[in-house]
């Protein structure tokens, strides 16, 4: 198990809804110096204790977000294996976890409409027979990620990054769609980015830019590796009244 500094702490906290952010913007909030700030960045790159995601608002391209929470009924470690990969080689699955507790298993899925999402998993159901013991499935009209502010005493912001449910963005085409495709599962350079789509690297700047403008591609984050450093994962489903 790794740890984290102070300094780590508070360089995390600063940053972590933000990867774009300058090192100078950064240094200016914290009070370190540029070169420990690029220091600190690499050396938890390197430990693969941070990762660079782009957050990517599915809404906007006619989808919705959904997460199920489950426990499986087969106490068959073949049949087991079997049902997980076929539950994560569903179309649509964003990741999938196993976290123990009251329910076992935890999967999101961006999908377009519901009813196709039900039928998949009801296909599964014909296929493996009585599949789920336990059972959740949940729509997200909206959503919002905040900070790692728990990481440190001091609050720099109250920052977080997240979209509504709004209507869907018509000026999206193959192009931009391979683009997001590359960007959503990784951070290649606009270099490689052009080299695997066949492009001029002149093109991706102006359709990444254009993502960025329909809010498409909201920006650059740090994924920071939760059991890497100790910490336990809680899932909390809250319903609340605005009244």
């Amino acid at each position: 198990m790794d740890r984290l500094t102070e300094k780590e702490k508070t360089i995390l906290s600063c940053c972590g809804l933000c990867a774009d952010m300058s090192v100078a913007e950064i240094s200016r909030i914290t009070r370190y110096s540029q070169s420990a700030i690029r220091h600190t960045l690499r050396s938890l790159e390197s430990r693969k204790l941070i990762e660079v995601r782009n957050y990517i608002d599915v809404f906007q391209l006619g989808l919705s977000s959904y997460v199920m929470l489950y426990s499986l009924s087969s106490t068959n470690l073949t049949e087991r294996r079997e049902i997980l990969n076929s539950i994560a080689a569903l179309p649509g699955v964003v990741w999938f976890a196993e976290v123990g507790g009251e329910y076992q298993y935890i999967t999101n899925f961006c999908q377009g409409d519901v009813h196709q999402l039900v039928h998949l998993l009801d296909q599964l159901g014909d296929k493996f027979g009585h599949l789920f013991s336990n059972k959740i499935l949940a729509q997200h009209f909206s959503y919002r990620d905040y900070s790692y502010g728990f990481l440190c005493a001091d609050s720099f912001s109250q920052d977080f990054v997240g979209t509504e449910q709004q209507r869907k963005v018509t000026d999206f085409d193959s192009v931009d769609h391979s683009i997001l495709r590359l960007i959503a599962s990784s951070s290649p350079s606009q270099r490689q980015i052009a080299k695997e789509i066949g492009l001029p690297s002149s093109t991706v700047q102006y359709r990444l830019e254009k993502l960025k403008k329909m809010g498409i591609w909201k920006r650059s984050i740090y994924i920071l590796n939760h059991s890497a450093l100790g910490f336990n994962f809680a899932l909390y489903l809250i319903c609340a009244n605005s009244s």
